[in-house]
């Protein structure tokens, strides 16, 4: 009877642990369901705005060779079939796709070439789609110039304010013309004549010259080790690699240029770590080897008033130079043959200024240059609250240096009080018991310490953010508490040493 029993409760409990696995085995094929559903739904997300015909370029040859390219049809109904010509037997393949929502064919292609797909997508009739293969390009501007047809110097990756145009003088120096804000030179450069685009770039007193190399094709003529006569010919072309001829007009393709002999060199062909190909037009050459400068060529402190930027404490690290002149926002407006304070009256208070000291020599060429900018500063207003307003004033200063401090703060300040762009610091003074009291405001700020002329670079910060620009850091005068829980907008400094 107990073997009975317990021949019973085995029964129940087997069938307790069948009911629980098959639980879990229907709980399981939910879950599998779902989640299929759900990526399923993520892959459709992914791919409903893809394009129905794309194309990535996986290896280049030549521009008029076969690249390695992979054709993709992407459509979330799915593709039934897919049919195209192929380039190695020139017979039409067609592909079962099975509804797959993503097909991927490796496809030879030419440059600049157009290729028909027949696409059948679920549902739908058959579709013929056309794939444009160009290999990426920046396009650049092939133009006739002087009798020559070339590209253009592209100028568009410098800053402009601190960059010149190089031309060559009556005398065959090249010298300095205008910033890239000004009109460019007449005579800038001639291809025809061999006269290259030359700029010159500085940048916080670095300086670099660079030469413009436009796309060309180029082969060698003559035999050196017999005539002594071995020469390059040089034929400049567009990013299809054609060449004009600025007299005829008449075009030479790359394959016949090719055949006469022509190479492209490689330098005209960009490709990035991503393993991304780009023709370009052109390039900028250093024509000299870059060091480190580990001195300013010229330096000088700037300061601002009310109506004028001032240049004074020079640096002066060149020699033989003849001429110093003095720019701002691209226009000479003083020559003078050695270094001297200057007063900029043209100064513009409502837009970013850009001040240039330049050094040349007797035959005008650059020896050292430094470009500085004063911008519009936006700093947080001065914090007034915790002063007694009866005994608190403003302290300002007339147009003629004169110090003020009659307008109390529980008044309208003064219009010109302060203004950070010129480095007029907000000033206060706290009048009790007969004992005057200066204060200055100091607005929340970051700053990078210049190593080379151990200056402070310093970038006001608006509200009580921490965020910093790579290099600077905040002082601490702006973190209140032991564990640093309250940042300041700013704080008041007194300005001269307390004493009883």
């Amino acid at each position: 009877m107990k073997d009975a029993n317990k021949k019973t409760c085995n029964l129940k409990f087997n069938k307790k642990i069948l009911i629980i696995v098959a639980s879990i085995i229907i709980l399981a094929s939910f879950i599998t369901i779902a989640t299929t559903q759900i990526v399923r739904q993520i892959r459709i997300k992914q791919l409903e705005d893809k394009p129905l015909l794309e194309y990535e370029l996986k290896e280049f040859s030549d521009y008029d060779e076969a690249c390695k390219i992979v054709v993709k049809i992407t459509n979330v109904d799915g593709i039934e079939t897919v049919k195209y010509t192929s380039q190695k037997t020139n017979k039409e393949v067609e592909l079962n796709c099975n509804g797959k929502m993503t097909v991927a064919i490796d496809y030879d292609a030419i440059d600049n070439t157009s290729y028909e797909f027949k696409i059948k997508v679920k549902g739908k009739s058959e579709q013929t789609e056309t794939l444009n293969f160009k290999i990426p390009r920046i396009n650049g501007s092939y133009t006739l110039s002087d009798g020559v047809y070339v590209n253009e110097p592209d100028i568009s990756g410098f800053v402009k304010e601190n960059t010149r145009y190089m031309y060559s003088d009556s005398n065959g120096n090249l010298v300095p013309g205008n910033w890239f804000t000004g009109d460019k030179p007449d005579n800038w450069y001639n291809y025809k004549e061999q006269k290259w685009a030359n700029i010159y770039s500085e940048n916080n007193g670095v300086d670099s010259f660079y030469v413009w190399i436009p796309r060309y094709v180029y082969k060698v003529d003559g035999d050196n080790s017999v005539t002594g006569n071995e020469r390059m010919d040089v034929k400049f072309v567009n990013t299809d690699n054609e060449y004009v001829n600025g007299e005829t007009g008449e075009k030479i393709t790359y394959t016949e240029l090719k055949a006469q002999g022509y190479k492209l060199p490689e330098a005209f062909s960009w490709e990035n770590s991503k393993d991304e190909f780009l023709i370009i037009p052109g390039y900028w050459m250093s024509k000299y080897q870059l060091s480190e400068l580990d001195k300013y060529k010229i330096d000088y402190n700037l300061t601002a008033s009310k109506t004028q930027f001032n240049v004074k404490n020079f640096t002066n690290n060149v020699t033989d130079a003849s001429k110093y002149t003095y720019a701002i926002n691209g226009k000479i407006v003083h020559e003078s043959s050695s270094l001297e304070d200057y007063s900029f009256s043209n100064a513009e208070p409502d837009k970013t200024n850009f001040i240039n000291v330049t050094a040349l020599d007797a035959n005008g060429r650059i020896l050292g240059s430094m470009t500085k900018k004063l911008e519009l500063a936006q700093a947080n207003p001065p914090d007034l609250t915790g002063f007694d307003k009866d005994n608190t004033f403003y302290v300002y200063w007339d147009d003629d240096g004169n110090e003020h401090s009659d307008i109390p703060i529980s008044q309208d300040p003064p219009s010109e009080w302060y203004n950070y762009t010129y480095s007029k610091w907000a000033n206060i003074v706290t009048r009790a018991n007969g004992t005057n009291s200066y204060y200055v405001w100091i607005p929340r700020y970051q700053y990078l310490l210049d190593q080379t002329s151990q200056r402070s670079d310093i970038q006001f910060i608006l509200g009580n953010g921490t965020d910093t620009l790579t290099g600077y850091q905040i002082p601490e005068a702006f973190t209140w508490g032991d564990n640093g829980e309250k940042q300041l907008t700013g704080y008041w400094m007194s300005k001269y040493q307390l004493s009883e």
